[in-house]
């Protein structure tokens, strides 16, 4: 199944590849995004993060978004979820922590589950646990790091044959993220850290226009 088929304010056709630009902290980036053709932002609500948002802060960006607006937890007590989708008007939820799906589904919207991927991992037990999910996002398992690592995880472990929606993250950049479609088909592409420049946390326009570029050059 195409995440497209399924997203409530996606840009794109059912074709194409499903893409999210995560960690934007700022108006103009968001701008940049929408503009550049992602079909979703992401808003990180993780407090150890370098890209991490207070409720006021998400909510600025928000206003400036047409696009779907993510918001990424990390083991949030739920006043912190029910506040940002109220606020920031999330259409979309993604956990990265240690969340069972009866956390996940309380909110009334869509999900995504993150799956840091490490040997020992069994994907397919992750899909049957969290069937309900709007897709399965996976990340390479940095130890200490929720997400946002920079890192790409062993591309052979992919899995070919499950049923749920997979989105590819870690260590995606716009050299790289045609060949990680051309080679895996995910249904969708997120990236942080890979369209950020020498400070960690803050996006290049330049390279979030590049990535967009050849996520929708080779996507289908």
């Amino acid at each position: 199944m195409a995440l497209t088929e399924l997203s409530p304010r996606s840009s794109q056709t059912q074709s194409s590849t499903w893409c999210k630009i995560c960690g934007i902290r700022q108006a103009e980036d968001a701008l940049v995004c929408t503009e550049a053709g992602a079909d979703a932002v992401g808003l990180n609500f993780y407090a150890a993060s370098p890209r991490a948002l207070s409720i006021t802060e998400a909510e600025a960006v928000a206003t400036a978004v047409s696009i779907s607006r993510v918001g990424l937890f990390v083991d949030p007590d739920t006043r912190l979820v029910d506040q940002a989708i109220s606020r920031c008007s999330l259409d979309l939820l993604q956990f990265h922590g240690e969340e069972d799906p009866e956390f996940c589904e309380a909110f009334a919207l869509p999900y995504i589950k993150a799956v840091r991927v490490r040997p020992g991992v069994d994907i397919r037990s992750v899909q049957d646990r969290y069937a309900n999910a709007w897709a399965l996002l996976l990340d390479s398992h940095v130890d200490g790091l929720r997400g946002g690592t920079g890192v790409q995880f062993d591309w052979d472990s992919w899995p070919c044959d499950l049923e749920i929606p997979l989105i590819l993250a870690g260590g995606l950049t716009p050299d790289n993220v045609a060949d990680a479609i051309n080679s895996l088909r995910p249904a969708g592409v997120d990236v942080s850290g890979g369209v950020e420049g020498s400070v960690r946390g803050e996006k290049d326009p330049n390279l979030i226009r590049k990535f967009l570029t050849e996520v929708r050059r080779v996507g289908r």
